[in-house]
């Protein structure tokens, strides 16, 4: 499933370039993920001209640094060029997820989970 979250990133780029008339380039690109189930959910463009992107995993390998659960929400931040600042595992996601950007600098995501112990250590 790593493709799925490296072919969004690919999509978005392409599609940037395609709104404003330009020929497509590709800035960065990033395959994330493990051998189980992974899938992008949602991605932002943050106001310092990053990323955010909500997935979903039931990986235990790969980038996912130990095993959370079965569809668990993994928040990974990327900075304008492509390199990961920071990732966060949350409790079995189950519904939708939504994110914005909030006026602060910050950010707010929501969703539907099963638990409501819902943070996981990093």
């Amino acid at each position: 499933m790593k493709n799925v979250i490296s072919l969004l990133v690919l999509v978005l780029a392409i599609f940037s370039s395609y709104a404003q008339q330009l020929p497509p380039a590709i800035d960065w690109q990033k395959c994330l993920g493990g051998s189980q189930n992974d899938g992008a959910s949602r991605i932002l463009q943050t106001t310092d001209g990053g990323y955010l992107l909500a997935s979903i995993t039931s990986s235990s390998d790969g980038d996912i640094p130990k095993y959370y659960g079965n569809f668990v929400l993994w928040l990974v931040k990327f900075s304008s060029t492509g390199s990961i600042q920071w990732q966060r595992f949350f409790g079995k996601q189950i519904g939708g997820v939504d994110m914005k950007n909030t006026p602060d600098g910050g950010y707010i995501v929501t969703g539907n989970t099963t638990q409501a112990d819902t943070a996981f250590p990093n």
